[in-house]
């Protein structure tokens, strides 16, 4: 008898990736409960579904799979105790997470009219998103600092690549604060409220504040006080505490406001989902999918921007960034939720989210041949960015 799989329909790439190994019923990640799974194999869900006791005991599922890289919304010490395997997709929407903070930065410095390259960019949590990020602004020979404490507390300073500022003094030192924390409860390395009226004070002078992790990591009254009387002078914010309905003050305030889309390129998605076909077909002992290879797919030609890369490097990073990842497109769209009425916010994010656009593609689709670049240019571009470059006939 053939595997059944319950999936959010939101899930991309699921009937072609699961299609051959499984029969799947697709359903919207809000409406998934006890009744729709009582006869499933599998449960794959995105972060709209919040998998526990009450939704699983009692159905027959042994494999729960998240296409996300945060677990906030899974108990997993209760899928542990019923011996559920349980996977998320870690990692999987890493690149796509960089090149929005890259599109974001990018935009802030030209609204600003100030040097993306003088900036100093606090990260804080370094894992999948926050150490990838943190290499590639070091490639762009951007400044960065970084704070994690639960890394910090397991590798102190013995490593150059764990070499992590207290929270007090990377707030006090950066210029630009990113965040990529889990959304964590209680316990000694609680995240929530991490950002509040104490963290807010010490932030620098016309800081610039990013949030792409959880909305309930950054306390938004606050964060909105800093905006008006304190230190904050620009916000992009991806993430909300009151999902999926957005506070539409904050939505107002934000320089950049987004849907919760951060990890949302199509090459990015359908790693995630093919992150959890691989261990799927290995816990029900089935035949290895195959994978998507990016470097065999075309590569889209850049225009070459009409501005001087070596007099004025952040504007040509900003207009070859908008050629790949038009962010501001992004941000539109969610300007319109705080004049939808309270009733009607909740599913217009919904489907800002879940009919999110399938033309947003990973840098290293896209192909840059200017032959204004310096060698060590070009070289810093292809390596913070991703993309190819080519210059004097030879790809770097």
């Amino acid at each position: 008898m053939s595997l059944r799989i319950v999936a959010d329909e939101a899930i991309p790439f699921i009937n072609t990736l699961f299609g051959p190994f499984a029969d799947i019923m697709l359903i919207p990640g809000h409406k998934i409960n006890l009744n729709s799974i009582m006869e499933a194999d599998a449960l794959l869900v995105r972060s709209t579904t919040r998998i526990h006791a009450s939704l699983l005991a009692g159905s027959p599922v042994k494999f729960v799979g998240t296409a996300t890289a945060g677990t906030d919304h899974i108990d997993t010490d209760y899928l542990d105790s019923k011996g559920i395997r349980f996977v998320a997709a870690f990692g999987g929407n890493a690149n796509s997470v960089v090149e929005y903070v890259f599109a974001a930065l990018s935009e802030l410095a030209v609204y600003t009219g100030e040097s993306l390259f003088d900036k100093t960019v606090g990260i804080i949590g370094c894992g999948w998103i926050g150490s990838q990020l943190a290499t590639r602004l070091r490639a762009m020979e951007i400044s960065c600092l970084l704070c994690d404490s639960p890394l910090q507390e397991k590798f102190g300073h013995r490593k150059e690549t764990h070499r992590f500022s207290e929270l007090s003094d990377l707030l006090r030192d950066c210029d630009v604060i990113s965040l990529h924390v889990p959304l964590v409860h209680g316990g000694k390395h609680a995240t929530v409220d991490l950002i509040a009226e104490p963290e807010l004070s010490k932030m620098a002078p016309g800081s610039w504040l990013l949030n792409t992790a959880r909305g309930g990591v950054v306390n938004e009254r606050h964060l909105l006080d800093a905006l008006k009387n304190g230190p904050v002078c620009c916000v992009a914010t991806d993430v909300w505490s009151g999902e999926p309905n957005p506070d539409a003050d904050l939505v107002s305030a934000s320089f950049i406001a987004t849907s919760h889309i951060a990890g949302y390129s199509s090459d990015a998605k359908r790693q995630s989902t093919e992150m959890i076909l691989d261990e799927f077909c290995r816990h029900f002992s089935l035949p290895s999918p195959p994978r998507s290879d990016a470097s065999i797919r075309d590569q889209t030609d850049l225009e070459i921007p009409d501005v001087d890369p070596e007099s004025d490097l952040t504007v040509y990073l900003t207009r070859i960034i908008r050629q790949m990842y038009n962010i501001r497109e992004d941000d539109v769209r969610m300007r319109t939720l705080p004049t939808c009425p309270l009733a009607a916010r909740e599913k217009a994010f919904r489907i800002l989210r879940e009919g999110y656009r399938a033309d947003r593609y990973g840098f290293e689709r896209f192909r840059l041949d200017d032959d204004r670049l310096r060698a060590s240019t070009a070289g810093m571009l292809q390596e913070a960015l991703r993309i190819t470059v080519v210059q004097s006939d030879q790809v770097c």
